[in-house]
């Protein structure tokens, strides 16, 4: 349970302090932004989780497809997101979905 926490923990503070520094995604406000890293945390460690019962690629392209599908309903769900599709917003959530992947084979090594 330690191990899902600090994955879920970990891809919400990276989550928060890249859109904060590179303004990817529109947010009005810092609360927004806050609770919309954590809830898009969640769904990605969720999905990860589950997807480790998948083969390896099929597995690693769910994660990094949830992660967009998880931004674009973070932007119908919680209101003051403003998010055009550019390059710069999929390279970043691609590599984020790459970074929780990486996490979570990290946090099963060390078990």
């Amino acid at each position: 349970m330690y191990n899902l926490f600090t994955q879920w923990l970990t891809l919400g503070v990276i989550f928060f302090m890249a859109n904060y520094a590179l303004n990817f995604i529109e947010v009005v406000t810092l609360g927004g932004l806050v609770a919309g890293a954590f809830i898009l945390a969640a769904w990605t460690t969720l999905v990860e989780r589950l997807a480790r019962s998948l083969p390896s690629f099929t597995g690693k392209a769910a994660v990094c497809a949830a992660v967009l599908v998880g931004v674009q309903a973070l932007g119908v769900v919680l209101p003051g997101y403003g998010i055009e599709v550019t390059g710069l917003l999929v390279g970043c959530l691609l590599l984020y979905g790459a970074l929780a992947i990486f996490i979570g084979k990290f946090l099963d090594s060390e078990v």
